[in-house]
C-alpha cells in the first residue's frame, strides 16, 4: 500500500477510527493489537473499553495477533477482524455471533465457495473469525513451528466454516484492501 493501511482515510474517516467505531457498538471491550495507534485516537476510544495491547510474541504477524487477543480477552470468546476492511459491517458480525452462540466449534470462520469446492477448499477469511482460548495452545504451536498461517493450526481445532452465500450475505462486507488500486475498485473509485 505505501503507508499505514489502518491511516487510510475512507468517508472522512480512517480505516481504524470505522473499525473502533463499529465495534464500540457491539463489544464492551476491543484490544488493539500490534503497532501503538496515535494517542489522541487511542484517548477517543479507551473510554469505551478499548486498549492497546502488544504483541505477545513479536514478528509473528496476524497470527501473533490472534494469539495475543487470545490471551488478554477477559471472555472465552473473541471476534477478531483486520483493519483493513473498508466494508466492515456491524449487521454482518452481529449474524456472525448469534452463529457462535449456537456451536460448540472453536472457531467460526466465514466462507464463501466456488460450487465445484467444499467449504472447507474454498474462500475464508480468518481475520473476520471468532475464535474461543481454546484455540490458544493449536495457535502457540504453529508460531512456534515458524509456520504463521493463521489456517495452519485449523486442522487442530473444531472450525465451523460459516457458509456465508447459504446466508444470503456477500462476501463484500470481509474484503479486506492491499493497494490503493483495490481501495479505488472496492468502492467504486476512478
Amino acid at each position: 500500500m505505501g503507508s499505514d493501511k489502518a491511516m487510510l482515510r475512507v468517508g472522512g474517516q480512517t480505516l481504524i477510527e470505522r473499525t473502533l467505531d463499529i465495534l464500540a457498538a457491539l463489544f464492551d471491550e476491543i484490544l488493539v493489537v500490534g503497532r501503538p495507534l496515535p494517542p489522541s485516537l487511542l484517548t477517543r476510544h479507551a473510554a469505551r473499553g478499548t486498549h492497546q495491547i502488544p504483541d505477545a510474541i513479536p514478528c509473528a504477524g496476524p497470527l501473533g495477533g490472534i494469539y495475543t487477543g487470545l490471551l488478554t480477552m477477559a471472555k472465552p470468546w473473541g471476534f477478531f477482524v483486520a483493519c483493513d476492511m473498508p466494508c466492515l459491517d456491524a449487521d454482518v458480525i452481529r449474524r456472525q455471533l448469534d452463529v457462535v452462540q449456537g456451536t460448540d466449534a472453536d472457531a467460526v470462520v466465514p466462507c464463501w465457495t466456488c460450487p465445484e469446492r467444499s467449504r472447507r477448499d474454498g474462500y475464508w477469511e480468518p481475520l473476520h473469525a471468532a475464535y474461543s482460548q481454546d484455540c490458544l495452545p493449536a495457535a502457540r504451536r504453529q508460531i512456534e513451528k515458524g509456520d504463521l498461517r493463521i489456517r495452519g493450526f485449523y486442522n487442530e481445532v473444531n472450525v465451523l466454516f460459516w457458509d456465508i452465500l447459504a446466508a444470503g450475505l456477500s462476501p463484500r462486507a470481509f474484503t479486506n484492501v492491499n493497494t490503493k488500486s483495490d481501495l479505488a475498485a472496492l468502492l467504486g473509485l476512478p
